[in-house]
């Protein structure tokens, strides 16, 4: 797995001379010659090292991993977020922003089941954390839930040992509506009982 050392964390400011946001450089310790500038909301010029690259790495999956229109409804919700922390807005401007924050939520919930598709399909995902990160948008299914065609959801397999950083959870496509049982993931893995026609389970194997 790559590992990166911070090498500079800039501050970009606005019209007014406040602090919008960090472009943090990093450079590859590891795993090959590797280096980008990451520009990422808010002041993290004295964040730890570790926190600053995770940052960055996350800014970068935001950018480079999800759906063009998807990075930019990120994106618009981060800075609806700062200028709520630095405003004193009224009660009707902080509804009409939490409507609008809503409608972004409610767009990005649909283009995040296109981008994981494609990004889990085609193992199109460099990094496990990346993998984790995704699974971290799903839903986890309790016993009871039902799930129409091509729903996404995981479950979580304790006796999974990560590879890089992908967590325990499992990516499963519903490929009928039917309703979860407690069923064990084997069920849903390669040559379960569950996997052809009934939902299919997708875990990380990393880019080929």
């Amino acid at each position: 797995m790559r590992t990166y050392a911070v090498v500079g964390k800039y501050p970009v400011y606005d019209e007014d001379g406040k602090i919008t946001h960090t472009d943090i450089s990093l450079n590859a310790t590891s795993g090959g010659f590797d280096s980008f500038t990451q520009r990422v909301a808010g002041d993290h010029r004295n964040k730890p090292d570790a926190e600053a690259i995770e940052l960055a790495k996350d800014a970068y999956f935001k950018s480079e991993y999800a759906e063009k229109a998807m990075s930019e409804s990120v994106q618009e919700i981060d800075n609806l977020k700062i200028k709520a922390k630095e405003r004193d807005l009224k009660v009707q401007a902080q509804k009409e922003q939490l409507e609008t924050i809503n409608k972004l939520v409610e767009n990005n919930a649909k283009l995040t089941h296109v981008s994981i598709l494609n990004a889990v399909m085609s193992k199109n995902i460099t990094y496990g954390t990346i993998y984790k990160q995704y699974m971290d948008l799903l839903p986890i299914a309790k016993t009871g839930d039902t799930f129409q065609t091509d729903d996404l959801f995981v479950l979580e397999d304790p006796s999974h040992e990560e590879v890089d950083g992908e967590g325990i959870k499992i990516l499963i496509q519903a490929q009928k509506a039917f309703t979860y049982n407690g069923e064990p993931i084997s069920e849903f893995m390669k040559g379960g009982k569950l996997e052809l026609g009934t939902a299919t389970a997708w875990p990380f194997v990393g880019k080929e």
